[in-house]
């Protein structure tokens, strides 16, 4: 009985906010990853191969959308969603996209990237060596739709365009929240804590370093690790952090609903053409939830997946998979400027950075917590025993790795791809 009561204590879910039937929001955040995937089917692959792609993913889309458990409402009031909508637009200018402020210096290889992507014929091809193209491989969804008005509507518009994808992106995942649905102060509140909260970083800093924070310096970087804040990783990797956070709004909605399986099951194939880190860190979460389906006795069968969805994602997933390990061996390695932490202190750097950045903050929400003690526990363990990359400095990190990513050494005409020769 004791096992069996931690058991249920451990998958016990947040009923109000966890499961959720697939609404109008779930519809957009799906149609919003799948977006970059549509250009890149159209764009990269030859038709024989784009074709049958392209109506395999939108036949697996319209089949989720079309479940009699879809409801195509959305919990917020409009004044509500005017409201989120403001402040996500206000926000996502902070990101870099639109260069409505000064960039990080991350967005050098961004631009870049961006520009073959809206100049040149798709894939875009570099230097050939040993008569083999080098096509842009990189984690390029984020600008896949910029890239498309670049060339419809020219050069002048790709940064407008980059911005107002980003500021949808922050939009749906502000409306994913579990927050108030009608507006007000309550609602306002909430939205700063959300894009302002960083841990306890400035006792962090007054702790290791005996002064007080410089302003405008950033918070993060007092040791040498990192846990960015969510407009840390706005600033520094919005191509990252806006597909991972709509991944994981989407599973806390959705994960004691029957249908999680079949979302999941469409959703983490379009997010490897954003970023590969999204499926890597929700895996855990939907072991979590597999145990927990399985636990309460049912079967696949409930979930009500199709086998067109089946097909779609297995092939969806190998095609993008592909793209972004092709001929790995083949790729020129770039210096990187990383620096080793001091391993005289590393520990005690590490429990200081873990104690402020999340461990203190957890053990008192754990007193009151009543629900969604498996998913709690397991962020605090991943978050504990996958420490992010040491550094000395602000990253560069996602320069560095656009960089040693960017090309590939297989020849466009084999594999499907199309493009120049």
């Amino acid at each position: 009985m004791t096992e069996s009561r931690a058991l249920q204590r451990l998958l016990a879910i947040d009923e109000a906010n966890s499961a959720r039937a697939p609404d109008g929001l779930t519809a957009a955040t799906l149609i919003y990853l799948a977006l970059p995937n549509l250009i890149f089917l159209a764009g990269w692959l030859r038709p024989v191969a784009a074709l049958p792609m392209l109506a395999l993913t939108l036949i697996s889309l319209a089949q989720f959308l079309r479940r009699d458990d879809m409801r195509w409402s959305i919990p917020q009031s409009a004044g509500a969603v005017a409201m989120i909508v403001l402040v996500a637009f206000a926000w996502a200018s902070l990101g870099g996209a639109g260069h409505l402020f000064a960039a990080n210096s991350d967005w050098e290889m961004r631009d870049k990237v961006l520009g073959d992507l809206a100049f040149s014929d798709w894939p875009p091809a570099y230097s050939v060596v040993d008569g083999h193209p080098h096509i842009l491989r990189s984690a390029i969804g984020f600008f896949l739709p910029a890239a498309v008005v670049g060339k419809l509507a020219g050069i002048a518009s790709v940064d407008l365009a980059l911005y107002l994808y980003a500021a949808l992106g922050c939009s749906l995942f502000l409306l994913l929240l579990p927050m108030p649905t009608r507006s007000g102060r309550l609602l306002f509140g909430l939205l700063l804590v959300t894009i302002f909260f960083s841990g306890m970083d400035y006792l962090g800093i007054v702790l290791a370093t005996g002064s007080s924070p410089i302003f405008p310096l950033r918070l993060e970087w007092w040791v040498p690790f990192c846990y960015p804040s969510f407009t840390g990783q706005m600033y520094w990797a919005p191509n990252h952090a806006i597909p991972i956070w709509l991944v994981a709004t989407l599973f806390y909605r959705h994960w004691g609903h029957r249908g999680w399986p079949a979302l999941f099951l469409i959703l983490l194939p379009l997010t490897v053409i954003w970023t590969p880190f999204a499926v890597i860190g929700i895996l855990p979460f939907l072991a979590l939830a597999t145990l927990r389906w399985f636990a309460r006795g049912q079967s696949w069968g409930d979930a009500r997946i199709t086998v067109w969805q089946i097909v779609a994602t297995t092939l969806m997933t190998w095609l993008t998979v592909r793209l972004m390990t092709l001929d790995i061996v083949a790729i020129p390695n770039a210096p990187t400027a990383e620096v080793a932490a001091n391993p005289d202190n590393l520990v005690l750097d590490y429990l200081l950075f873990i104690l402020m950045e999340f461990a203190i903050l957890a053990l008192l929400l754990a007193r009151n917590l009543r629900h969604s003690q498996g998913v709690f526990w397991l962020a605090c363990a991943i978050l504990c025993g996958a420490p992010p990359s040491s550094s000395a400095s602000p990253p560069t990190t996602g320069a560095a790795w656009s960089s040693r990513t960017k090309t590939t050494s297989r020849r466009i005409t084999s594999d499907g791809w199309t493009g120049p020769t």
